[in-house]
């Protein structure tokens, strides 16, 4: 339960929920029409404050040059026990947190502070049950099971499908996290999605190959056939030599300039001996 949201500039007003269902509604003067907008009031904002606070990037309104240094305060509970965290939007790399910890899988430095993915990880352990040991391409991850809760509308289209929270948001990450959710195989997802990345770099190393940007697999089958025929006849020919103890081509004349050198050795250690 998100208890309070708070910043520290005097403009901004204080958000409390109580326990239940609470609605956030725009304000309607008896001056307004039916088409004057409700946008531009801090709707999206708030809920880009929750995320923020709980470890998103700085994005939306958040992102914009006149939120610079400023620092939101979430209270809210986890596992039935109170919790406060403070984050600055200048920076925005850490987390202060503070409230009991004991049980925690990571915990906050003496002074509170906390990295960001530190803070995603602990808060997906403990929310959804993931293991942070467990570090997976494809797996769930706390960012975006913690969107399908809290979603965004507005440009996102965070409630244009069950199964998404957000209308860019890639196909298997829509799946594999909705089947976590449901407690369903997303496993099986993850496994699938491996094999297809490893078609993709198939697929490429034979575009390569045809197009002869990888050394030695030009596609060519009639200089491969060449290259062939002339390597089997080098090795007939050496295979002949070799029935003929001819290694070399030069075999005899060479043979002839070796008796010569053993005649002249012959004869200086005659020469020497008389």
């Amino acid at each position: 339960m998100i208890r309070s949201v708070t910043a520290d500039k005097p403009k901004f007003q204080d958000v409390r929920f109580q326990a239940g269902l609470n609605v956030v509604l725009a304000s309607r003067t008896d001056t307004s029409a039916d088409l004057d907008s409700r946008n531009g009031l801090g709707k999206s904002t708030l809920l880009d404050i929750i995320h923020f606070c709980l470890g998103s990037k700085r994005c939306g309104t958040l992102a914009k040059p006149q939120l610079d240094d400023w620092t939101f305060t979430m209270e809210f509970d986890v596992a039935k026990r109170p919790y406060v965290v403070s984050r600055n939007t200048t920076e925005a790399n850490t987390v202060q947190a503070s409230g009991d910890f004991s049980g925690w899988p990571l915990t906050p430095s003496k002074n509170g502070a906390m990295k960001v993915p530190e803070w995603n990880d602990a808060l997906g352990r403990l929310l959804f049950g993931l293991e942070i040991e467990r570090r997976e391409k494809y797996g769930p991850t706390f960012r975006s099971l913690v969107s399908y809760v809290a979603r965004r509308d507005g440009q996102t289209g965070g409630y244009q499908d069950p199964f998404g929270h957000h209308s860019k948001q890639l196909g298997w990450d829509r799946v594999i996290n909705s089947a976590y959710l449901l407690d369903i195989d997303w496993e099986s997802v993850v496994r699938l999605q491996l094999v297809r990345d490893r078609r993709k770099v198939l697929a490429q190393i034979k575009r390569e190959i045809k197009a002869g940007l990888v050394a030695g697999f030009a596609d060519d089958t009639g200089r491969l056939e060449a290259e062939k025929t002339i390597l089997e006849g080098k090795i007939s020919a050496e295979k002949a030599d070799l029935k003929k103890f001819q290694v070399h081509d030069q075999y005899n004349t060479l043979q002839a300039e070796a008796n010569k050198i053993t005649q002249h050795i012959h004869g200086f250690s005659r020469k020497r001996g008389g």
